[in-house]
C-alpha cells in the first residue's frame, strides 16, 4: 500500500477550532482568576499552541507576552531554530560488496508547528530514524570510491531523498553531510593493502613510461647530426642499461671494463 494517502491525511488532520463550550463556561466562571494568572510568553524562534479540551484554538509564532484563559488549557511548544542530528556510525555494505562504517550530520528546522506537534509523536526522533534509513539506502547504492570522491553530490542526494519522507512532520531539511567513512574493521587492513598495491602499480607504470621516454631521447640526441652511429645491438644495450638504472629500486652500481 502507498504511504502517500496516509501522509496527506495526517497533514489535514490538525485544524484550528473554537474553544469548546465547557472551557468557555469555566473560564467565565473564574474570570478574575484568568486575568490574574492567564498570561504566557512566546520566545524567539518558538511556536506555541493552545489547546482547550482537545481542540486547538490558537497558534502563536510571534515573540511576546499574551493573555489567555487557563481553564481547560493545555500548552504545547516547539522550537523553529535550526537543529542538528548526529547520526552514529552504521555498518552498510556498499555497491562493491565491501562493508563500510558511515555516519552523517543532519541539519533541519521545524517550519509547521502543528504538523511537528500533532502528526508525529516526536519530530526529532522521526527525522533521526528516517535519516538513518535514507543514509543506508544511498550508501548501499554507491561504491567506497564514489562515496569518498563524490561527497557534494551525495550530500545533495541525501537531503533530496529525506525531505519528502519528513514533510508530514512539518520539517525542512537544511543539509545532510557524511561525517565519517571508513572500511569496517574486519576488512580494513586488507583494503589498505589493496589500495597500497594499486598505488604502487600506478607508480611503476609512470616510472616505466618515463624510462622509455628517456631512452628514446638519449638515442635521438646521440645520433643527431651524425655525431655517433649506433647499430641495433648498441641501441638495445643502451636502452637495457637505462631502463635498469631508471626502474631499479636501488642505486645503480657502475661497472668499468678493464
Amino acid at each position: 500500500m502507498s504511504s502517500a494517502p496516509a501522509a496527506e491525511h495526517m497533514e489535514r488532520s490538525v485544524a484550528i477550532g473554537e474553544m469548546p463550550l465547557a472551557a468557555t463556561a469555566c473560564n467565565l466562571l473564574f474570570c478574575p482568576f484568568n486575568w490574574t494568572v492567564g498570561y504566557t510568553t512566546v520566545h524567539v524562534r518558538e511556536i506555541q499552541v493552545a489547546e482547550y479540551c482537545g481542540v486547538v484554538t490558537v497558534v502563536r509564532d510571534e515573540p511576546g507576552l499574551y493573555r489567555q484563559d487557563v481553564c481547560g488549557l493545555s500548552e504545547r511548544r516547539v522550537s523553529t531554530a535550526v537543529q542538528v542530528l548526529d547520526l552514529p556510525n552504521a555498518k552498510v555494505v556498499d555497491a562493491g560488496g565491501a562493508p563500510v562504517l558511515v555516519s552523517a550530520i543532519v541539519n533541519y528546522k521545524v517550519v509547521d508547528g502543528l504538523q511537528a506537534l500533532y502528526n508525529v509523536q516526536n519530530h526529532g526522533q522521526f527525522v533521526f530514524v528516517n535519516a538513518q534509513a535514507v543514509l543506508k539506502n544511498i550508501v548501499g547504492s554507491r561504491t567506497y570510491a564514489e562515496l569518498k570522491t563524490e561527497t557534494a553530490s551525495i550530500s545533495l542526494e541525501l537531503a533530496r531523498e529525506l525531505q519528502p519522507v519528513v514533510d508530514c512532520a512539518g520539517v525542512k531539511i537544511m543539509s545532510v553531510a557524511l561525517n565519517e567513512l571508513n572500511y569496517a574493521p574486519e576488512i580494513a587492513s586488507n583494503m589498505l593493502k589493496k589500495q597500497a598495491a594499486g598505488a604502487l602499480l600506478e607508480a611503476r607504470q609512470l616510472i616505466v613510461q618515463g624510462a622509455v621516454q628517456i631512452s628514446q631521447d638519449a638515442i635521438v640526441a646521440l645520433e643527431e647530426g651524425g655525431r655517433l652511429k649506433l647499430n641495433n645491438e648498441d641501441k638495445v644495450r643502451m636502452v637495457t642499461n637505462l631502463l635498469t638504472v631508471t626502474c631499479s629500486d636501488h642505486d645503480a652500481q657502475p661497472t668499468v671494463s678493464v
